[in-house]
């Protein structure tokens, strides 16, 4: 039952801004002038109080799920958590560039970990299960999109339950309509709770995508669109990184002198630019409806570039995802408006397709990206361009040889992932370890029509090819020997022939590799073979075998861990 509460927690902290502002109508909640003394009031947080709690006293938002995963044994403080999320809720409500979704999903993780049981750390499966549900309820709540908030978390390598996951989300969407209803209703203190919400189903009311030439130009500006995000992935890690350098220059009071550096920076753009210190989910729903001229909107965004790189280089916050959605938006509206302005009617399905396109190659989560528009418009027509566009950053962000967001955060705090798994525990583990050894073997020589008893003797569908002298030659599998069986004018080719027609090559590994040097090598095949060091066929590694092998090993660190502790 965590995953209700919690859902409703995310949606009630997402309506806080929205109730304060209609609370005190009159109060000037967005100026360029809070930005100063809301920094002097989160560094009091951060010497005083966040720094005082259990956990790594550094901060940069979304890394810090993954990091909470991944060192168990550096508790996090249920405390400093709900301060990050009211860090998160103060750079939101003064419109200093923060999601709304980041105080949400901070406050819910700082919730979950209140009613944790304190063993429970020691639980990899516990701890991802709690990243996740915190982050789809808090994503859910922020965007309204339930089915995207439940893939996130697994396109991040999060993982978890996935049940529990869903659970979590979708009492975040009840509870979402539910306070909208009561204010609706009048029953809300502060009367129209829900008025103020983004509306972007409006903008696509008139499009249609019924001309070649629509298309082209709707490709176009996708392609380009997820070249600029897959290149500003590389760009936004290495003015992360060069803020981090900066704070290492100062012997005393660095951070201090950083977060005022940053500070000042803020304080510069949104003073020239006050549209910036709109809520994000606003600032996308104007640029898409043309309310900015289009100089306008290529200064806008690329001040909204600056203000991402440097509020999360300054504070840190899980509010990213709202921000990245609308600079990816606006940048597919200023491509359109720039080099296609002839093109009518695509500005709407552009922006959502932008959007996506900065998830996939920022977050490496193209599917949830493409799920986030559509949930949001209800229009079937943004579904497909936002999975092309969501899928074509990611591939041209990994063809860059560019990290996601989260890998170059956990990379500069000295933590790599891969696969969602720890690259440390990985590589401590050896292939021998994991592989299984009951498989049988078939002689290249041996007639198609003679495989039959070796079959019916493995526990497993898969076959090594060994030359005479045991030397391994190639991969087969069950299914392909018994089409080639029951074709009747190929019972007498031998099983070296089909090593020719095999589309997809399993590559070997050694038994004295590293788990870690599988990577990306089950994609294609769910079996490897492993050969020792003459070149024989030792055993066979399966993708779930890797799975035990490290939930194995990581169980052991923590109970020795908990030992110690």
């Amino acid at each position: 039952m965590n995953g209700i509460w919690v859902g409703f927690i995310a949606a009630f902290v997402i309506e806080v801004p929205r109730i304060l502002r209609h609370a005190f109508p009159d109060f000037k909640w967005v100026s360029p002038y809070w930005i100063l003394p809301i920094i002097v009031f989160v560094l009091f947080l951060e010497w005083r109080l966040l720094r005082t709690r259990a956990g790594d006293p550094r901060f940069d938002g979304l890394g810090d799920l993954l990091v909470h995963i991944h060192t168990p044994r550096h508790p996090d403080s249920a405390g400093r958590w709900v301060g990050r999320g009211f860090v998160s809720l103060l750079l939101n409500l003064f419109g200093i560039g923060a999601g709304p979704e980041g105080a949400s999903v901070e406050v819910a993780h700082g919730a979950l970990l209140v009613q944790r049981q304190p063993s429970a750390r020691w639980f990899e499966l516990r701890r991802r299960t709690g990243a996740a549900m915190a982050l789809a309820a808090g994503v859910c709540a922020a965007f309204g999109s339930p089915m995207a908030a439940v893939l996130l978390p697994l396109e991040l390598g999060i993982g978890g339950r996935v049940i529990e996951i869903a659970l979590t989300s979708i009492s975040a969407f009840i509870g979402l309509q539910l306070f909208g209803y009561l204010g609706q209703q009048g029953l809300a203190v502060v009367g129209k709770w829900h008025a103020g919400r983004f509306e972007l189903a409006g903008v696509l009311v008139d499009t249609k995508l019924d001309s070649v030439s629509q298309w082209l130009a709707l490709a176009a500006v996708i392609f380009l669109v997820a070249l600029v995000g897959a290149a500003l992935t590389r760009g936004f890690h290495l003015m992360h990184k060069g803020f981090e350098d900066l704070g290492r220059t100062f012997s005393k009071y660095r951070w201090l002198r950083k977060s005022v550096w940053i500070g000042g920076l803020l304080i510069g753009l949104m003073a020239i630019f006050p549209e910036l210190q709109l809520p994000t989910s606003n600032f996308l729903e104007s640029v898409l409806w043309g309310k900015f001229s289009q100089l306008e909107v290529f200064f806008l965004t690329i001040s909204l570039t600056l203000t991402i790189a440097l509020l999360v280089s300054g504070f840190g916050t899980t509010g990213i995802f709202w921000p990245v959605y609308a600079l990816g938006g606006s940048f597919a509206t200023l491509i359109l408006s720039t080099l296609m302005p002839s093109v009518e009617g695509l500005s709407g399905i552009a922006g959502l397709a932008g959007g996506a396109a900065f998830w996939g190659a920022v977050f490496g989560a193209p599917l949830s990206g493409a799920l986030v528009g559509y949930e949001m418009t209800q229009n079937v027509h943004v579904l497909l361009p936002g999975l092309l566009a969501g899928l074509l950053g990611r591939e041209i962000r990994e063809w860059l040889g560019s990290q996601t967001w989260v890998e170059n955060d956990l990379e500069l705090r000295g933590i790599r992932l891969i696969e969602g798994r720890s690259a440390r525990v990985l590589e401590s583990i050896q292939v021998k370890e994991a592989m299984v050894t009951d498989f049988e073997t078939i002689p290249e020589m041996l007639p198609i029509s003679e495989v039959k008893e070796r079959i019916r003797a493995s526990r497993y569908p898969f076959f090594p090819v060994v030359s005479a002298t045991g030397i391994y030659a190639g991969f087969v599998t069950v299914d392909r020997i018994q089409e080639v069986v029951e074709s009747s004018n190929q019972r007498d080719i031998q099983t070296k022939d089909l090593l020719y027609r095999e589309s997809k090559v399993a590559r070997a590994v050694h038994v004295d590799d590293s788990l870690s040097a599988t990577a990306g090598l089950f994609e294609e095949v769910p079996c490897l073979p492993v050969l020792d060091t003459e070149g024989r066929v030792a055993g066979l590694l399966f993708v779930h075998s890797v799975r035990l092998a490290y939930d194995r090993e990581v169980a052991k660190r923590s109970i020795a861990r908990g030992n110690v502790t």
